[in-house]
């Protein structure tokens, strides 16, 4: 009886992830990246080290993120199928942001969020730019229900632009 009941949780949580449409993403080797990603990155970074693949999953189309070091910093580059570069992103610290662009963004996630951590905050750029067109901020939050992952988006005044939301329900047991 507890084996069916087990089987049946599976069942259900299984058909409800495969009925919801997710970002995904997952680390992939060098070879099940396009050459076309492949060539255009040793165009842009040739002194790239550090390298990791991943290829996403967004509304339905691949694309292949890198991450690398480029000296002391820690980017990304984001290409679709075909090889064109889509965007970057470079680390930072949080503290590394404008006062005010900080002040904004901290008062938005404390009146969104009852609890969070602050996991990694990224400058992103458009192709060619050398200023950041947004930032995009990881936190991880957690209530009673569920604990999961937000990616926000903020433009350059603090305003969120996108939110991503990766959460991971708790699941009801049979024990």
């Amino acid at each position: 009886m507890i084996l069916f009941q087990i089987c049946l949780i599976l069942l259900f949580t299984c058909a409800n992830l495969t009925a919801q449409s997710v970002d995904r993403e997952k680390k992939v080797s060098k070879r099940n990246v396009p050459l076309a990603v492949l060539d255009t990155f040793k165009v842009h970074y040739p002194d790239a080290q550090k390298i990791k693949y991943y290829q996403e999953i967004s509304e339905g189309k691949p694309f292949w993120e890198i991450e690398f070091r480029l000296g002391n910093t820690s980017k990304a580059a984001t290409y679709d199928e075909k090889g064109m570069l889509l965007q970057t992103e470079q680390l930072i610290g949080f503290s590394q942001l404008s006062d005010s662009l900080e002040k904004s963004i901290r008062l938005y996630l404390d009146s969104n969020f009852s609890k969070y951590q602050i996991k990694k905050v990224e400058l992103v750029f458009a192709p060619k730019q050398h200023s950041p067109q947004m930032v995009e901020i990881t936190i991880w939050s957690r209530s009673k229900s569920y604990y999961g992952v937000a990616e926000l988006f903020f433009d350059d005044k603090g305003r969120e632009v996108k939110q991503r939301n990766y959460e991971f329900q708790s699941v009801p047991t049979a024990f």
